[in-house]
């Protein structure tokens, strides 16, 4: 490993695979607050989503769960720290056992890196919107 003669000596380094290749990624720890969860429209035709957050800081998961319904906002006070990204996906999690055979549905995916301490992201997949708000933490 190389030795680093800068500022970014105090900084932790970050090793992480992709297409098999690793990558040295020298990043500080970001905070940032995901502040709310807003439901414009609802993926289940009658009645509220059972929506799961499913969050990834670097290596670290969370999940939380609310049910949702259109012009509710889930007021969410989470405060992910990573250096390399988080992952932050939507479920509407249904029946998918008998009678309904309904299963959970993939809202969609946002990924938020540390050069983006402010933001919005949405999920818009299988008939949904959703929109997530983010500010530094």
């Amino acid at each position: 490993m190389s030795e680093y003669k800068s500022k970014e000596q105090s900084k932790k380094i970050y090793r992480y695979k992709h297409e098999g290749q690793t990558t040295t990624d020298l990043a500080a720890a970001t905070t940032i607050v995901l502040t709310a969860l807003t439901c414009n429209t609802t993926e289940d035709n009658a009645g509220a989503d059972e929506a799961e957050l499913r969050i990834w800081s670097d290596n670290n998961f969370q999940s939380h769960r609310k049910d949702m319904d259109k012009g509710d906002v889930w007021n969410l006070n989470i405060r992910p720290t990573f250096s390399y990204r988080v992952k932050i996906e939507l479920w509407d999690l249904d029946n998918p056992g008998f009678p309904l055979y309904d299963d959970h549905d993939h809202l969609g995916t946002v990924i938020i890196n540390p050069d983006q301490p402010n933001g919005t992201g949405t999920f818009t997949q299988d008939g949904a919107d959703y929109r997530i708000d983010w500010i530094p933490g």
